[in-house]
């Protein structure tokens, strides 16, 4: 797939998914864990064919994840999560990688209407960087949103604003920045299952000239930089008990100033989790997506970050050994999304063991 849309799914992945989320409020700690384990990778270097590149390789992770959950005033919560992880390949290092995410959200109770509804006020920040030995997908990223939340009886609402920037290692030229707005719906549709909508802008500025066709030359226009606007809406369903499911369709629409950065996307996704005799945890998640370009040739050809913008099958499965203590064994099948020509395959086979702890008791 055209690899400039990688960086532009991460974003507006992340985005969309976050301007949701609610706090439990909660007092005392999330389940933090510890995952330790092996993976096989039959494609290290992510190449498209006929690229090729070194065959599969064995490679050892680590990943830590501790969140912690407070209740602040009458109302009012307090979330963080820091995720750390970390992949060594052990004879291809030039591919390893050290990944590191914040989130830390905060909600605060501004007036409560008894019999009618609750008035929040919210803000949250997310950090996330990348950085490997050969530097091709490296990226460093930092966003900020506050917003209001209302909550009633069965269904709740949300908006705000905030600023975002992205900064891609290898090149430059990637890099952006502007500002955030987003807004949702919920809905409760009853006690198990639930309902959301949601739309997210974001508005990209490059410091970089933008393109432009003339003939059958693409040039840089040096008058005139390059913007995006990245639009994206989600509807997703969920259900939780005993077992869970949520099923979800998101839509991008890139409209930009310049030449070979448009694009549509359409992304179906779709999630379980479901527990076995024996406390057994199978659970899986398929991602299928197609896109439209508005130019025949793409900008950012060779920017790939990750496998957040192709087609995604992933299957795992729990093991309790002791107590907090599991065995994970998990597949993962990726491939070029709908629309695009390059021809990707990647297959991700790991096994490994888990630790749950709470950070503060």
């Amino acid at each position: 797939m055209g690899g400039r849309c990688a960086a532009l799914s991460w974003g507006v992945l992340l985005a969309v998914c976050c301007c949701g989320a609610e706090l439990r409020g909660q007092e005392g700690s999330g389940p933090s864990a510890l995952k330790v384990g092996v993976e096989l990778d039959s494609n290290p270097s992510q190449q498209v064919a006929p690229a090729g590149g070194r065959g599969a390789a064995g490679a050892l992770r680590a990943f830590i994840k501790l969140q912690e959950q407070r209740r602040v005033g009458e109302g009012g919560g307090v979330e963080g999560k820091l995720l750390l992880g970390a992949k060594h390949y052990w004879d291809l290092g030039e591919e390893d990688a050290l990944l590191v995410s914040w989130t830390q959200g905060l909600r605060w109770a501004l007036w409560r209407w008894p019999n009618v509804g609750l008035l929040e006020v919210s803000g949250r920040v997310d950090l996330g960087d990348r950085s490997e030995r050969r530097s091709r997908r490296d990226y460093f990223r930092v966003g900020v949103v506050a917003g209001l939340r209302w909550v009633a009886e069965g269904w709740w609402l949300w908006g705000g604003g905030g600023y975002r920037f992205f900064h891609f290692k290898p090149d430059a030229a990637s890099d952006h920045d502007g500002g955030v707005a987003e807004f949702g719906l919920g809905v409760r549709l009853w006690e198990e299952a639930s309902a959301l909508v949601n739309y997210t802008l974001l508005d990209r500025r490059f410091a970089v000239p933008r393109m432009q066709a003339e003939g059958e030359l693409v040039v840089l226009d040096h008058g005139v930089l390059r913007r995006d606007r990245l639009h994206a809406w989600r509807a997703a369903v969920s259900y939780h008990s005993g077992w869970s499911a949520t099923l979800a369709y998101t839509l991008q629409l890139n409209r930009t100033n310049g030449f070979g950065s448009g694009l549509v996307r359409h992304t179906g996704e779709l999630r379980l989790g479901v527990p076995l005799p024996w406390d057994l945890l199978m659970a899986g998640s398929l991602r299928v997506q197609r896109t439209w370009y508005d130019d025949p040739v793409r900008i950012d050809e060779t920017l790939q970050i990750d496998d957040e913008n192709r087609n995604e099958l992933v299957l795992s499965l729990q093991i309790p050994l002791w107590t907090s203590v599991a065995l994970e064994l998990r597949y993962g099948l990726y491939t070029e999304g709908m629309g695009d020509e390059a021809h990707f395959l990647r297959h991700l086979i790991y096994g490994g063991l888990g630790v749950d702890f709470a950070l503060f008791d």
